[in-house]
């Protein structure tokens, strides 16, 4: 295919290289100089004619003035023909021009190429692109429906939190974060996981860098919820974009402890403390304690395998959680994060089985256990993805 490619790529250039050369090197055409004398003998021709029938009175005098002048003119732009062009360049200049449009024109469309292209990136049948640009339409097409009926009910807050989480799939981050505040307004309770969501939407909008409005929010989440992993991870961020990496990477190593082994974004996680400890002038495994160690350890650097790698990688940890809810099912929490995971990776039947399970070991749990209307609202909320 890459073959396939370049003869194609050096045929259209070869193409343009000769429209544009063609011009250079061609001369007057064949005959030019004899048709335009043909034209100069017409029109003297005409001219002894016009004379002849003014003097045998079939013309007047003004009529046959006024042909004169008519005739004359398209004489001398005849005449005008027929001269060199002078304001051109020398034959020998058109044709170093033409050479240096053959040597320039290749050389540089395969320079630019290499520089501006991406001659590595792997094909993509066509059929796989147009299901993703067709899938793109329809979460459009979804979110514009959402959008048009939440301007018929602006009250729905939970309209408003699916509307941000859908165009934060989109890529669409101001306007998720608009959404997620447009849904904090209306709650009359506190919403850490909605606060930690909009500060992650201002982040990205800010290309990384933690924003004092998202490190509001993250504060908002944490203030209502100390264990919210994503609040805690960004505002351990925040604390190292602001040069305090020492603390950062003491708040990413309890973090870590506190997550599960098999938590989808914990290799990201690790990956953050092994990078920290390094710029420190720390070995991660020594700063660590004996867990996070570990799996510092072991863990695989993620953002250097390709992108089947890193698929194949996420669905065996994914794997790996679904086997250890097979031998231990009474984690509601797990099975949560399960179906979570399995939405991520469009596979919604294993997701909606994931949940229903995630529903029954919460109907199991005490009515007055801490942690059962978290897990409620988390469970409603992926619910609505399916």
């Amino acid at each position: 295919m890459s073959w396939l490619f370049w003869i194609l790529a050096a045929a259209l250039t070869a193409l343009i290289a000769i429209l544009l050369v063609r011009p250079l090197l061609k001369g007057p055409g064949p005959g030019r100089a004899a048709a335009g004398e043909e034209d100069l003998q017409v029109y003297r021709a005409q001219l002894r004619e016009v004379d002849r029938d003014l003097e045998r009175g079939v013309l007047a005098q003004s009529e046959a003035k006024a042909a004169r002048l008519e005739i004359e003119r398209r004489l001398l732009a005849a005449d005008a023909r027929q001269k060199p062009d002078r304001t051109g360049l020398p034959q020998g200049a058109t044709r170093l021009m033409a050479l240096a449009l053959l040597i320039v024109l290749p050389l540089g469309t395969l320079g630019g190429y290499l520089w501006l292209g991406q001659p590595d990136l792997p094909g993509q049948p066509l059929a796989q692109r147009g299901e993703e640009v067709q899938e793109q339409r329809n979460i459009a097409e979804m979110v514009q429906g959402l959008r048009t009926r939440l301007e018929n009910n602006p009250e729905d807050i939970q309209g408003w939190e699916m509307l941000g989480r859908s165009y934060g799939v989109l890529g669409r981050w101001e306007e998720a974060a608009d959404a997620y505040r447009k849904a904090l307004e209306l709650s009359e309770r506190p919403r850490p996981a909605l606060q930690s969501a909009l500060g992650e939407a201002l982040v990205t909008v800010n290309q990384g860098e933690v924003s004092p409005g998202a490190e509001r929010a993250f504060d908002a989440a944490l203030e209502e919820n100390p264990e919210d992993a994503r609040a805690r991870f960004y505002k351990a961020l925040a604390l190292n974009q602001r040069g305090e990496s020492r603390a950062a990477l003491e708040r990413w190593i309890e973090l870590a402890e506190a997550t599960p082994q098999d938590a989808g974004w914990r290799p990201m996680l690790m990956q953050q403390i092994a990078t920290t400890a390094q710029e420190l002038g720390l070995n991660p495994e020594e700063v660590a304690p004996d867990s996070t160690a570990e799996g510092l350890a072991n863990q695989p650097a993620i953002q250097d395998m390709d992108p089947e790698e890193q698929e194949a990688y996420i669905r065996s940890m994914v794997d790996g959680l679904a086997a250890r809810l097979q031998d231990d099912p009474r984690d509601p929490e797990g099975w949560l994060r399960l179906g979570q995971a399995r939405l991520v990776l469009n596979q919604y039947d294993a997701a909606a089985e994931a949940l229903e399970e995630a529903r029954q070991q919460i109907e199991q749990l005490p009515a007055d256990a801490p942690e059962r209307e978290s897990l409620q609202r988390a469970l409603e909320a992926l619910e609505q993805r399916l």
